[in-house]
Parts: C-alpha cells; structure tokens; sequence
C-alpha cells in the first residue's frame, strides 16, 4: 500500500504527534508499505527527525489552527497516488483540509486521535472546552463521520474518545503505538550522557523527561522528591527533570520549587537521539507524575531500555504497564506520587532487577512497533 499521513507539523519540539509518523513511517517501510507525510509547514521546511523521508509542506498554517489555502488544493491534486490517508490528532485545519479534499472522493481515510477526544481536558478547561464542542458541531463531527475507521491506541482511549462529543458511528479499531529498540549500545549511551552531564555520572538518579507543561504535574513530583527525601534522610538520589518547555515562567517556579531539596534536582532541556537513551540507561527508574496521558511513547521507549515505570491513573496504558509488573501506578496527587517514590525506594535489590525484566517483556509483549504497524495495516487492508 501507499500511505499518506496528514499532520500538522513535523516540528518535533510540537509533541509525540510526528514521532509516531516518523516510528510507523519506518516500520510500515519494512513491511512493503510506501508512505510520505503532509503538513502545514512552510515550504521547504525540513527537521533531522524525518531525513529520508517524503514529506510534503502545504503551508504555512495561520495561528495555531493552521489554516492553509495550499493544503486542500495539494490533496485534491495528489489523492489519487495514495491508497489511504491517515489523520494524525485532530482540533487542527489539517483534518478539516483532508475531509474537504476526501469526502467526494473514493480514497478512504483513517483517522489516528492520539488521545486528544479524552474527556480530561474538557474538565481542566471548561472555556476551551465550549470552544470544541462548537467547533465538533460545525466541523469535526463531520471528519469523523466521513472516516472509514477510527484507529485507537488502547483500549481505554477507545472506552473515553466519545464520552464529550458525540454522536460519532464510524467503526474504530484498536491498533496501539510503540517503539524500535535503541540501535545503541547501552555502554556507549550512558557514556554520552555523563560526557554531556559529568555531574550525573555514576550518580543514583531517577528520570522525568518530556514536555515541562502544567499538565504534566512536574510541581507534585518536586514536592513529593522533597518529602521523601528529607523524611527518609537521602541526599544522594538524583531527580532528573527534561524536556522542552514553551512557557518559561512556568519553568521558573518549578526551578524555585526545587530549591532547598535535600537530594539534587536537576532540570536539562530537550534530549534526543543517543543523549535521551542515555539517559535511560544512567537512570534507576523513569516517574511521569503526568495528570493524563494518552499512550505517552516515552513510557515504551523506557521499557526497551529495561527501565521500570513509576506513574498515575491518569495514563490510558497504566494499568498495562502496572499489571506486567513492569512498574507501579497511583493517583496524579501529591500523596500518590509520594506513596510511587516510597513504594520504589522499599523495594530490595531483586525486586528492582525482576521489574526491570519485567519491563523489558511488557515492551516485547506490546509496544514493539511493528507489531503495530502490522496492525496499522492490516486495519486498513480489512477496510478497504
């Protein structure tokens, strides 16, 4: 087959949207499959996370909604190459553009949400929530109604997707996310990690990375480091915080947070590439204190590494993750995270390396990707 994926950027500072283009464009590729991406980026627009591959730009997109008058016109034009078109997230002009292209044709598409129907974000913002259920009424529902499958990535994600908006026919299926193991060896990541960081070599260290955003609750996990730190008399565990941050006032209240920590907090930015398996590999555990998380690829790519997961409820994968024995999960507060952190800290040494198995399993058994991507197409194939 050939594939088309509709994005609104392959910027991939903007969020796991285009690492999972990138991760199934890749393993499609090893199947037979052919795929090239579309975006709203400006012309010419080229980032290191998509070198080799096709990729269309048909923008650039006005505001953060994206609206283009080169993005329907390219489609319209091309469609006709393509066996499916997949949508990738949804609330942005590059689904609306698909569907104005589409629906008078008979080139299906699918439409990938990657969590964003979840009905939490409709609770922390009530005024952006009235803004989508108009927007659902006069457009979106419509994008939906027109697919030919709606692609999930779990189980729960499907159960919460149309809880807000509704009513939505279209047949959906669950083909799930993941990840390559690290074409690295771990030797030589960690190595490149400490050279970069050599005051976290051979230090203990436990790993947050992704984007510092609110919604993560990075605030409830330097509280809860704090207090158990200090209640338990460690001053030799590090706490590591990285990732990309947008709003750098927030930023700052999380570094004065921070301060007067009896075990170290330290804050990086963006890492990638053999850094970011470094990292994995340098760090006891990975904790996500995150308040909702669709799939989060973060948490797959920790388990390639072996690295047991400590994180909330609030991740549609969680109790996959806790049932393999692969970590353990509580409530996205203050008190939960707390209870993550003495939960590992009481773990003996044996215990720690049978959950490290056990995580490297869980990946094997769930999130390997083209296990996925075989899904992905055969999703398609059934439907066509």
């Amino acid at each position: 087959m050939k594939i088309l994926h509709a994005v609104h950027s392959t910027d991939p500072r903007k969020g796991g949207v285009i690492e999972t283009v990138v991760l199934f464009t890749r393993a499609l590729k090893e199947l037979g499959h052919t795929s090239e991406i579309l975006s709203l980026d400006p012309p010419q627009t080229r980032h290191e996370n998509t070198q080799g591959m096709v990729v269309h730009c048909a923008g650039p997109g006005a505001l953060n909604y994206g609206y283009s008058g080169q993005f329907t016109p390219w489609l319209k034009e091309n469609h006709a190459r393509f066996d499916a078109v997949i949508i990738h997230g949804i609330w942005q002009y590059h689904a609306v553009g698909t569907w104005r292209a589409l629906k008078d044709t008979q080139t299906p598409y699918y439409i990938l949400p990657q969590g964003m129907l979840d009905p939490w974000f409709n609770k922390c913002n009530r005024a952006k929530y009235l803004k989508k259920w108009l927007y659902w009424k006069l457009l979106e529902k419509r994008v939906f109604r027109d697919a030919r499958r709606i692609l999930f990535t779990c189980k729960k994600e499907a159960e919460l997707a149309f809880t807000c908006f509704k009513p939505c026919t279209t047949p959906g299926e669950i083909t799930s996310l993941g990840v390559n193991t690290p074409e690295v060896r771990e030797e030589e990541a960690k190595a490149a990690f400490t050279e970069k960081y050599p005051h976290l070599k051979d230090k203990r260290s436990l790993l947050c990375i992704g984007r510092i955003d609110s919604k993560k609750g990075i605030e409830l996990l330097i509280e809860a480091f704090k207090r158990v730190t200090l209640d338990r008399d460690i001053f030799d565990l590090n706490l590591i915080i990285a990732g990309p941050c947008n709003k750098p006032a927030y930023l700052d209240s999380l570094k004065s947070q921070a301060k007067n920590s009896s075990s170290p907090i330290h804050f990086l930015p963006m890492i990638s590439g053999g850094l970011k398996w470094g990292s994995f590999y340098n760090s006891e555990a990975l904790i996500v204190p995150t308040h909702q998380e669709n799939f989060g690829l973060v948490f797959a790519e920790a388990m390639t590494c072996n690295l047991p997961v400590l994180t909330t409820t609030g991740v549609n994968i969680a109790e996959t993750i806790e049932s393999s024995g692969a970590g353990f999960i509580a409530p996205d507060t203050v008190e939960g995270i707390t209870s993550l952190l003495n939960r590992w800290l009481d773990l003996d040494p044996k215990e720690k390396a049978l959950m490290r198995i056990h995580s490297h399993d869980c990946f094997k058994q769930h999130f390997e990707i083209r296990k996925c991507a075989e899904r992905l197409a055969q999703a398609i194939q059934d439907s066509l």
